[in-house]
Parts: structure tokens; sequence; C-alpha cells
């Protein structure tokens, strides 16, 4: 997975592959970044904010997000081809 810094004065992007988004190391130059991970599971919150002083923060944390979806489709299989459900973020 990918960690993303957006450094939001100057707009510049670094990215860092991650096998643990909790669990890595990068040099940030003071600043304020929006920073978010991109990875075929899902992290709350979708971007966080952080201030980098000085002298930076212990640390910053991502949680992955579990939850159950259920759902019901009544629908005959030879009545519905095709049929596709999709599931979408909407935060």
């Amino acid at each position: 997975m990918t960690v993303q810094f957006e450094n939001k004065q100057t707009g510049s992007t670094l990215q860092e592959m991650v096998s643990d988004p909790n669990r890595f190391c990068v040099f940030l130059p003071p600043g304020v970044f929006s920073v978010s991970v991109d990875s075929i599971k899902y992290f709350v919150p979708g971007k966080l904010e952080i201030s980098v002083p000085q002298k930076g923060p212990d640390a910053f944390v991502f949680n992955e997000f579990h939850g159950d979806i259920q759902g019901k489709l009544d629908c005959p299989l030879d009545k519905c081809p095709g049929v596709i459900i999709q599931l979408k973020n909407q935060g």
C-alpha cells in the first residue's frame, strides 16, 4: 500500500510504499501535510492533516476499517442477467 503526503503550502507530494501504515518511518520537513493511505483495504480517516513542527511528534495513527455489510437481492438469476452489485465509499 502507499502512504501519500501532500505539503499544503507547496502542493508537492511524497509517496511512500509501506507494508503497514502504522509502522513506517519517513522524513518530512516542517510544515502542514495532508496524509492518506492508498490501499485495497479501507482506512479511516480518509485523510489526516498533520502539522510537523521543528521537532516531530511521536506518532500519527490510521486505523483499518472493519465492518459488516448485509443486504438481499430478490431476483431470480434467469430474470436478472448481468446483475452487478457495486459498493462505493461515500465519505
